[in-house]
């Protein structure tokens, strides 16, 4: 665990593990890819998301030039891929949410709609070079909704419904309300997204709730992105680099942890699946390198910034909390080691073992590149 490069296997083992399991694009989606290619005279590299059958990374050989402004050129690349995703322009938008710009790049977001509603989790963060030369896409846009915007109950029987669920009491009060599009696994459904504050203390918990049945469709606890901190700030111990680089450690002053005693916040919660995980009601991470605990404080740190420094910058603000695991065992079916790292698609945990020497797979200056190459990209 010691000798692992947190930040670049983290960004490894995330972008190889990018998607679920169900959807593929149809024949209509595929000659739509080799139509842009034509048209753009271009080589289009897509990685398709098969909870969605939609593209989830599409990337440009070449940067395109719609046009000279970002925003312009993006919107224009984004209509080239009505096909791709096969969008119903009466009721599909992307419409235009923010715009980031670092280092000379732009970072466009688009949010999707449906018939004026938003659709949760569809959008996606267009990067345009200076002088508007479009490159990537990122994101995921749901095809084929096909629901009624109707609700037949009204967001204060969602909020009885979503009170009698809970295994706490919760206020008879909303803070916010609004109509959404939200897809499981069933498919697409009519929803109200509710927060509503716990009764006692400053928790409040985000409810989904049909709008057609008043059945819970999702709920979570803001807790982890709310929590103060304490004080002293909370602080760690971390190597900021690969230690077979530098041996020295940083004590981090500003460790980004929520008010739960545990090494967990707004975008990562990290388990120790050696020993009980770390815990100090005060916040205080500050391990030697030789204390189990201070892997779980490195896992922290690098996601955590990773997370802030780099999705943040471009226009990730709503990712989900990522669940990650130190010390992890890993075994082939034969007994032997087995990855240094790995996603599950099970539970999507990110886990991270003690780094055993497998050839190809334990970062090393002498040891060959770790590759990422997607067996979804068309």
């Amino acid at each position: 665990m010691k000798t692992k490069v947190f930040t670049i296997l983290f960004g490894l083992v995330f972008l190889c593990s990018f998607v679920f399991g169900q959807k593929q694009p149809d024949s209509t989606q595929i000659a739509g890819v080799a139509s842009l290619q034509l048209r753009l005279s271009n080589a289009v590299g897509i990685n398709w998301n098969d909870r969605t059958g939609t593209p989830d990374i599409i990337t440009l050989a070449s940067p395109v030039v719609f046009s000279s402004d970002p925003r312009q050129s993006a919107e224009l690349f984004l209509r080239e891929l009505v096909e791709i995703q096969k969008e119903n322009p009466e009721n599909d938008r992307l419409e235009f949410h923010s715009l980031k710009e670092n280092r000379g790049f732009s970072y466009l977001k688009f949010k999707q709609t449906y018939k004026g509603l938003p659709v949760i989790g569809g959008e996606y963060v267009v990067t345009v070079q200076n002088g508007g030369g479009v490159q990537t896409a990122l994101g995921l846009f749901h095809k084929e909704i096909r629901i009624d915007v109707v609700p037949t109950i009204v967001a204060q029987a969602a909020l009885a419904a979503a009170r009698q669920d809970s295994r706490q009491e919760l206020r008879d009060s909303l803070r916010e309300s609004r109509l959404v599009v939200y897809s499981t696994e069933e498919g697409y459904f009519l929803a109200w997204e509710l927060r509503i504050p716990a009764a006692i203390g400053f928790e409040d918990w985000t409810y989904v709730v049909d709008a057609g049945t008043g059945a819970i469709l999702a709920k979570q606890s803001t807790v982890i992105n709310e929590l103060p901190m304490r004080v002293p700030v909370p602080d760690a111990d971390v190597y900021p680099r690969h230690p077979y680089l530098d041996t020295s450690t940083t004590y981090i002053s500003d460790f980004n942890v929520a008010e739960t005693g545990y090494i967990q916040g707004t975008y990562a919660d990290v388990y120790n699946d050696a020993t009980s995980r770390a815990y100090d009601e005060d916040s205080h991470f500050v391990y030697t390198p030789a204390n189990t605990h201070f892997d779980e404080a490195n896992l922290y740190y690098h996601i955590d910034n990773f997370r802030r420094s780099f999705w943040n910058e471009i226009g990730f603000d709503e990712f989900t909390q990522i669940i990650a695991h130190a010390h992890t065992t890993f075994l082939d079916g034969y007994g032997n080691p087995a990855p240094n790292a790995s996603y599950s698609l099970g539970d999507h945990h990110l886990r991270f073992s003690d780094g055993q020497s497998v050839s190809g797979l334990t970062p090393s200056p002498k040891k060959k590149r770790l590759s990422c190459t997607s067996t979804r990209t068309r």
